[in-house]
């Protein structure tokens, strides 16, 4: 009896010694940690890199594009066009060739989309004037105040312009990036009658298609614009310089003049 007691108590510490043994012979937490990170390292920072390679792109192609300006440049130009039989009108007055070509170029990075646009050309007669500096003070004045584009002169006054020919400049809607459209005109001014002629155009633009409608009529010998809104054709603010505002569609209305004279 008592050799089979002793002989259970040898096998207890052995077995209890053995489970230990198995135990330790087992990773710790941290080993296995660094055995699984060192594992899945090359994964994560494939992960990392192929994330920041998307938002890399978002931020470069999307969001800074989307937060550049848009913008239209303008190149106009007159002359007058040398014939060796100068054309009379219906009248029986002679007439003169103009060419006018307009260069619009779209310089930003996003696509603009062109509104309604329009041209018209005046005609000018200059006539003497005095020198007295205190009426061509007045005249500088008036100009400044009225925000007259044309200049006030010392010795020339110019008459009221009269409207010579105008209409619709471009069919285009769109420019893409760095994208240019030009057009040519030919219209007829009569000989001998203006000094000076001069052309002004006005194109609009936005940042969006189809969210704004644009007419124009002619009243008081000038080019009026309406600019309203499409889904409910309400008409835009304005300013207090009494133009159209629309900061969500971001409205803009690139104008150009160029004057020339016809002197020969």
């Amino acid at each position: 009896m008592q050799d089979s007691v002793h002989a259970v108590r040898r096998r207890g510490p052995q077995t209890a010694s053995g489970r230990f043994m198995a135990r330790s012979k087992q990773p710790g937490i941290g080993r296995r940690f660094h055995h699984w990170a060192k594992d899945h390292l090359l994964l994560y920072l494939a992960i990392w890199g192929a994330l920041f390679a998307v938002l890399t792109f978002l931020y470069k192609e999307i969001l800074l594009p989307n937060k550049a300006p848009v913008n239209i440049s303008l190149n106009l130009d007159l002359k007058k066009i040398h014939v060796a039989n100068t054309p009379a009108s219906a009248a029986g007055q002679p007439i003169i060739p103009v060419e006018m070509q307009l260069t619009a170029t779209n310089p930003s990075s996003r696509e603009i989309y062109l509104l309604s646009n329009v041209w018209i050309a005046h005609g000018y007669r200059a006539m003497p004037s005095t020198s007295d500096a205190g009426a061509f003070g007045e005249r500088m004045n008036d100009a400044l105040s009225r925000r007259r584009m044309r200049p006030a002169q010392r010795y020339a006054i110019n008459s009221a312009g009269v409207a010579l020919a105008g209409g619709m400049l471009l069919s285009d809607t769109r420019l893409k990036p760095n994208e240019k459209v030009v057009r040519k005109v030919v219209f007829f001014v009569p000989k001998d009658t203006y000094d000076v002629i001069e052309v002004w155009i006005s194109i609009p633009t936005t940042s969006r298609d189809g969210g704004l409608l644009t007419s124009w009529k002619f009243e008081n010998n000038e080019m009026v614009p309406d600019f309203r809104y499409a889904r409910d054709r309400r008409q835009l603010a304005r300013g207090a310089d009494n133009t159209f505002i629309e900061k969500h569609l971001e409205l803009q209305n690139s104008t150009a003049r160029v004057a020339m004279s016809l002197s020969d």
